[in-house]
């Protein structure tokens, strides 16, 4: 496998090049790009440039919208609506994180449901930047099904991401962001991609044995963390 080094300002103006090229306006282009760049920057292989061709993929087949305007409402003073607009899911969070953060500070908390997106991404960027404003965040994603339940062998569960941050006066906050699968999707991917194994444990194949061949987790079934 032949590797390039890249610097986080290449990996920049690469994903913005590309997304513009393949029908991304401005405003989605920098959400994107802003997301796929923080996770290259903190070592989330499976969600920076590793994610790109899928973005591109979908945006080439028409299934999500380049141009997308997400719209904020709330149909209550804490519960905030994010209508993404068959967009992908970074810049409907950029939308209605600004109007989550206001009603939590001013009523203590606060919730923010986002539809109509596609992939949100990592999850702790929004998380971090809630508390990075003093606030406590918690965000969770739904995801189809590819985990199966302890003892059992067939796909029930999402890997049902979960991030949290807790913020830590004089300090940066701590942040948590997690797959409730032994291992994130993505990583077994990468794992398929870059012909490594994966630990026992992580997954079983289609006939439901247990395997290190990550390309064989993926065609059967992911197992729960714990």
């Amino acid at each position: 496998i032949k590797t390039t080094v890249l610097t986080l300002n290449e990996i920049e103006n690469l994903a913005r090049n590309v997304f513009q090229a393949n029908g991304c306006d401005h405003s989605n282009t920098e959400a994107l790009v802003r997301a796929v760049v923080s996770a290259e920057r903190d070592c989330s292989m499976s969600h920076g440039l590793f994610r790109v061709p899928g973005y591109i993929t979908s945006l080439r087949s028409g299934k999500v919208n380049g141009h997308a305007r997400p719209v904020v409402t709330a149909a209550t003073p804490t519960i905030i609506s994010v209508d993404g607009d068959n967009g992908y899911a970074p810049l409907a969070l950029e939308a209605g994180l600004p109007r989550l953060a206001s009603s939590a500070k001013e009523l203590g908390i606060a919730a923010m449901k986002i539809t109509n997106t596609y992939h949100f991404a990592a999850l702790w960027p929004e998380t971090e930047a809630l508390a990075e404003q003093g606030l406590v965040g918690l965000a969770c994603v739904c995801h189809l099904p590819v985990v199966a339940p302890a003892g059992g062998n067939e796909a029930l569960f999402g890997t049902n991401p979960l991030s949290f941050a807790w913020p830590r006066p004089g300090r940066t906050p701590m942040v948590f962001d997690m797959a409730t699968s032994s291992m994130a999707q993505g990583e077994v991917q990468i794992a398929a991609r870059d012909g490594h194994e994966v630990p026992i444990g992580t997954g079983l194949s289609l006939d439901g044995e247990a395997t290190t061949d990550p390309k064989k987790v993926l065609e059967g079934v992911l197992l729960p963390f714990g």
